[in-house]
């Protein structure tokens, strides 16, 4: 979607734990079949977990627990971290529940805030449930209804949710840094690879009959319980209503309400999540929001030309009063920009937050992404290909 870039929100965003987390990496048990095919996977955890000295692989994996936390390679060691892949998945389910609470209908298929990014029909079958996938249904009309899929089509047809975090068709607006810590002064196992060591937990299963702990039912996983994560969110050619559906993410997260990872039922996952600053960028001469104005994409993209017609909100602008000061960050006056700082954070959410109810409130799912419009669409090209076939 558009080949220029024309605005820019960078988010400083960080998750900390309000009691133990765990984003899981499952171990294998001693005699598992693929330890047994590549026994130097077996050494790496041994190493890592400094329990090589044990010659027993069964009494040695005793110290080693059944799920660790994810780390990667850092600072010359193993460390901890959240991928952005994980906080994205948080987000956007949790932006589904919201969709679906504000703006939902099970007898009018045209009031659905989102659709289901897991729902797909029977294979070589037509779409037939409503909560049907945007990607899907793109799927079919591009291979059963011969419809020429563009990128001005598919970001004006797809869901709220799907132009923001993106689909099958679509990449998303929203793009999300891994989330790491501080892990200087932290223990490690062993003082040669220096990798991180995170306090262990034990499950029990409980017996059903007895009701104590079940023979052999007993497992242990890692935790982290007070590593704060940094994240950098990039928001590209975004409308205001995007930034406002984040305000209630951003709201969400900090009042602790979003669980993060693993063993949520147990208590695990409960984060905090806090805005640190928010920078605007804009790019280009022209066409820049006046000082104490915030544009979103709709209101700096014009075309002129029919097939650019993204269906944009317009107009999609903004007054942020107070407002910091609209900079130009290069010497060719090509990069204006707003920084928010913490305090500063709060006034500009509060702001665009509405825009997101607006929006919602407004939309509807496009005709052409009804399962009446796609089944008579089927039944029409049917008839046209009989049609041919008996004129051939």
């Amino acid at each position: 979607m558009l080949k220029t870039l024309r605005c820019e929100c960078e988010i400083d965003f960080h998750l900390q734990p309000l009691g133990p987390v765990l984003i899981k990496k499952d171990i294998p048990p001693h005699n598992d079949e693929r330890l047994r095919l590549y026994p130097q996977d077996k050494c790496f955890w041994k190493e890592f977990f400094n329990v090589a000295h044990i010659p027993d692989d069964k009494q040695a994996w005793r110290s080693i627990p059944d799920m660790m936390f994810v780390r990667t390679k850092r600072n010359g060691r193993y460390e901890p971290y959240i991928p952005g892949s994980s906080l994205k998945g948080v987000m956007r389910s949790y932006a589904e529940r919201i969709a679906r609470t504000l703006r939902w209908d099970d007898d009018d298929e045209a009031i659905r805030g989102c659709c289901d990014p897991f729902e797909r029909p029977q294979d070589n079958q037509p779409p037939t449930d409503h909560n049907t996938s945007c990607s899907e249904k793109l799927v079919y009309r591009r291979d059963k209804l011969s419809t020429m899929i563009t990128g001005t089509l598919v970001y004006r047809e797809v869901c709220p949710i799907c132009k923001l975090f993106g689909c099958q068709f679509l990449q998303s607006r929203l793009l999300f840094s891994d989330g790491y810590s501080d892990y200087s002064g932290r223990p490690t196992y062993e003082a040669t690879h220096r990798n991180v060591k995170l306090p262990c937990r034990d499950g029990i299963g409980i017996d059903r009959f007895t009701g104590g702990v079940k023979s052999k039912a007993n497992f242990s996983y890692e935790v982290e319980e007070e590593a704060v994560f940094n994240f950098t969110l990039v928001l590209r050619n975004f409308e205001l209503w995007q930034l406002g559906l984040l305000a209630f993410l951003f709201q969400d997260f900090q009042d602790g309400l979003i669980p993060v990872g693993s063993g949520k039922s147990r208590g695990l996952g409960r984060m905090r999540g806090i805005v640190n600053t928010i920078k605007i960028t804009y790019f280009g001469r022209h066409n820049l929001p006046a000082q104490g104005r915030v544009f979103g994409v709709g209101q700096l993209h014009r075309g002129a030309n029919p097939n650019e017609d993204y269906g944009f909100v317009h107009p999609d602008e903004e007054a942020i009063q107070p407002c910091p000061q609209l900079v130009s960050e290069d010497p060719f006056g090509l990069r204006h920009s707003y920084t928010f700082t913490a305090n500063d954070v709060p006034r500009l959410l509060a702001a665009v937050a509405p825009r997101w109810i607006t929006f919602l409130d407004k939309y509807k799912v496009p005709e052409t992404m009804r399962i009446p419009s796609l089944q008579h669409a089927a039944q029409q090209a049917e008839v046209t290909k009989q049609g041919g076939e008996e004129n051939g």
